[in-house]
């Protein structure tokens, strides 16, 4: 059966009582970013608690700060690649077997254009990768360009794949992400929007055409071994310039509207809210099994 795992969101709970409330609701998997882990004097989870509690970590988030400054010469974008190899580095300690990083991280700064200065740095971030043996899952994010370059121009059993769902469907349709590099998938963030934001939402709640990326996926090893859910902290999202009707039927199909749990006003909605912690990971493990589910179906 495929292991199913997600990312630990906010909650008023404790971290320790929100580790458990994932597992009771039946994943086998967490992951979060390695500033959890880092700072775990004050958050309390370290790798044996998520044992203790019976969670695997699937992944880490490498720290996507600055990432862009990988693209541009001098110091700083030096800098961002030697703070990768140490996070790397810190994965092995731990025992965790994957890290996950983008090839960029947003529009703002403006990325300097694809070249040898980013190529090798990742180089060097992927060379520290096979060093302590880590797999290293590039996510699709913004312009996809610089995520294929990096793909392509990088050949190494320790520098992978992972795909985001919701990133593909809000900023990157052209390209066929899965059929691409689906012998290389090491890591998913399966989560939904309305194709035009990156709103986090569960998977299969939105407007995403989950058939079609079920049917790729299936064809992707990977795939039927773990699947990964990110779902957002945020219940709300703006959507300026837009009337609580025109949003409304932005959504009008998507089943988290369907199911009442969206709410509409001028220039934003919320989605989620009022739902208990424990609530809103029980329908995202209902979610996840079920997509899991049409991927096994597919063997």
């Amino acid at each position: 059966m495929i292991k199913l795992g997600a990312y630990l969101i906010y909650g008023e709970e404790s971290p320790i009582d929100r580790l458990r409330i994932v597992k009771n609701v039946g994943f086998d998997q967490i992951c979060f970013g390695i500033e959890t882990l880092e700072l775990s004097n004050t958050s309390g989870i370290t790798p044996d608690v998520c044992a203790n509690i019976g969670l695997e970590i699937q992944h880490l988030h490498l720290t996507g700060s600055k990432t862009n400054l990988l693209w541009s010469e001098g110091v700083d974008g030096d800098a961002i690649a030697d703070r990768f190899c140490r996070q790397i580095e810190e994965c092995r300690q731990w025992g965790i077997k994957r890290g996950v990083l983008h090839a960029l991280y947003s529009r703002n700064p403006e990325p300097a254009p694809i070249g040898e200065v980013g190529l090798s740095r990742f180089k060097k971030i992927a060379e520290a990768a096979e060093k302590n043996e880590v797999i290293l899952a590039l996510e699709n994010s913004i312009l996809d360009e610089y995520f294929c370059y990096l793909l392509d121009n990088i050949k190494s059993d320790y520098f992978k794949v992972c795909y985001d769902s919701g990133h593909h469907h809000a900023f990157g349709r052209n390209i066929d992400i899965l059929a691409r590099y689906g012998d290389r998938l090491a890591a998913t963030h399966l989560h939904d929007n309305d194709g035009a934001r990156d709103i986090h939402m569960m998977p299969l709640d939105g407007t995403m055409d989950w058939e079609e990326v079920g049917r790729k996926l299936s064809k992707c090893p990977y795939a039927h071994e773990s699947l990964v859910a990110e779902l957002g902290g945020k219940t709300y999202c703006q959507m300026k310039d837009m009337t609580a009707a025109e949003i409304e039927a932005v959504f009008a199909c998507a089943p988290a509207n369907v199911d009442g749990l969206m709410r509409f006003t001028d220039g934003k909605f919320s989605v989620y809210d009022g739902m208990s912690y424990e609530e809103k990971f029980a329908r995202l493990y209902q979610k996840m099994r079920c997509f899991a589910d049409r991927i096994e179906a597919a063997e």
